[in-house]
């Protein structure tokens, strides 16, 4: 079976839900309590679909130096 290797960012599932749970617990219990923000480590995790190109002003840019 043929697929896409589509770049994608890895999270950390299992901790983030988690913490989502833990958070809900506790606003149960004090509803008045500050709202949290929360920040989980991620991984850009880059495959196939990402060309490997310069981005474009930067690739005109340099064009332009070299007198194309």
């Amino acid at each position: 079976m043929g697929g896409y290797d589509l770049t994608t960012v890895r999270q950390p599932m299992e901790e983030m839900i988690g913490c989502g749970i833990d958070l809900l617990l506790r606003r149960i219990a004090e509803p008045s309590k500050p709202l949290e923000r929360r920040c989980f480590p991620n991984e850009l995790v880059i495959r196939s679909s990402t060309g490997r190109q310069p981005f474009p002003a930067a690739a005109s840019r340099d064009a332009a130096r070299r007198g194309n």
